[in-house]
């Protein structure tokens, strides 16, 4: 398992990511978000709701009854997010939303200049922001990657503080931008 940290960028400061990251994510390879265009669609929609009653959606509720048609997965025939007790899903269907929520990250970026998945939190690990928020800031170029968290070293508290910090100055201009649009 790579388990990595994220430099933090200060909210603080007005800042755009590099137009090179933008342009990677867009010439990227999407193994599911442009493969069913009806399915980002509903969660776009499901997304917008939440962010603009102010409210954190979970990953379960963002796919719970969603049908998906996804080449990759089931051929291209209906397949439907797993939603265990209620509230929890699998680790696979999690990296399918967050390959959506990236997706429309991208999008919000281009359109809004906000990170739309800032939004989305896993209901067991409330004490942070959700890896896929981060991966999808670092693939946007508004975070790097280092390795400050290494197996078997001390977790840099100081630098988890700063990533939180930064995920919640971004889930608050999702708030905003839905508040005024």
């Amino acid at each position: 398992m790579n388990i990595t940290r994220f430099s933090y960028a200060d909210p603080s400061k007005d800042i755009s990511p590099p137009e090179t990251a933008i342009q990677r994510a867009e010439k990227r390879k999407w193994l599911y978000a442009t493969d069913d265009p009806v399915a980002c669609a509903a969660i776009a929609e499901k997304l917008g709701e939440s962010c603009r009653r102010g409210k954190t959606i979970s990953y379960a509720e963002l796919g719970r009854n969603i049908s998906f048609r996804l080449s990759k997965i089931s051929d291209g025939q209906k397949y439907v997010i797993d939603i265990q007790n209620g509230s929890r899903i699998s680790l696979v269907d999690q990296q399918i939303l967050d390959e959506f929520l990236c997706f429309l990250s991208l999008q919000s970026v281009k359109g809004a200049s906000i990170l739309a998945s800032a939004n989305v939190i896993d209901p067991a690990n409330l004490r942070s922001a959700p890896n896929g928020f981060f991966e999808t800031a670092r693939i946007l170029g508004y975070m790097q990657a280092d390795n400050a968290r290494i197996p078997g070293r001390p977790v840099d508290r100081n630098a988890e503080m700063k990533n939180l910090m930064f995920w919640q100055s971004e889930l608050q201009k999702v708030y905003a931008w839905f508040k005024a649009h």
